[in-house]
């Protein structure tokens, strides 16, 4: 019995190893295509983009084909993982599937290097 909890402990510390925390920074409405069997007939919709501050990069997202539109929590620390390619938010304790629409580098702000050494202009 210990041992079906001790190894129940694990695979649930490896799952929660998974998760990266990241910050919802803002959200807007942009026009988004619906894709149709006809190519002829692919139409756009409003649909919301999320950028989610990660670690060490920006994520630009939309809610994943098919999948019911949500609005998330600006200015909230949210859990996402990444598998196989997809790209999931854990919310309320459910995965919900997003599509990456696209990715930068985070740019980090370095203070400025400031010499010890003072010139005289005389020199």
């Amino acid at each position: 019995m210990l041992s079906v909890l001790a190894l129940a402990s694990i695979a649930g510390a490896q799952n929660a190893s998974l998760y990266h925390s990241g910050k919802l920074l803002q959200m807007e409405s942009v026009q988004c295509v619906v894709e149709s069997s006809d190519p002829t007939k692919a139409a756009s919709k409003p649909c919301q983009e999320y950028l989610l501050e990660g670690e060490g990069v920006l994520f630009h997202l939309h809610p994943a084909k098919g999948g019911e539109s949500v609005l998330l929590p600006v200015g909230k620390i949210l859990q996402y993982r990444l598998s196989e390619g997809h790209f999931y938010l854990k919310l309320s304790g459910h995965d919900r599937e997003f599509s990456v629409v696209a990715m930068e580098p985070r740019e980090t702000r370095q203070a400025p290097v400031h010499s010890a050494q003072q010139i005289n202009h005389l020199q």
